[in-house]
């Protein structure tokens, strides 16, 4: 599978595109290695919190920021708030 093979922060940006995906299961897969990021992926979590339109992309940005041990999330999480 294709997906697995992905995991370079280089990747994070297309990741994340993906998260829009129409066809099924592909946004799931990008949910999947998305979520095994950790401190690298701060700052792409952070900008899709902010900047993204779709209200379950933020909602999964601040999930994901909340998984990452890492007191830079804190700010932004305490935002989210």
């Amino acid at each position: 599978m294709l997906f697995k093979g992905i995991r370079s922060v280089k990747s994070i940006p297309i990741l994340i595109s993906l998260l829009d995906e129409g066809k099924r299961g592909i946004p799931q897969k990008a949910e999947y290695i998305l979520g095994t990021y950790e401190s690298e992926a701060i700052d792409y979590f952070r900008k899709l919190y902010e900047n993204s339109n779709s209200v379950p992309n933020r909602i999964y940005a601040v999930k994901l920021l909340g998984n990452i041990d890492d007191e830079a999330t804190l700010i932004i999480l305490g935002k989210a708030l």
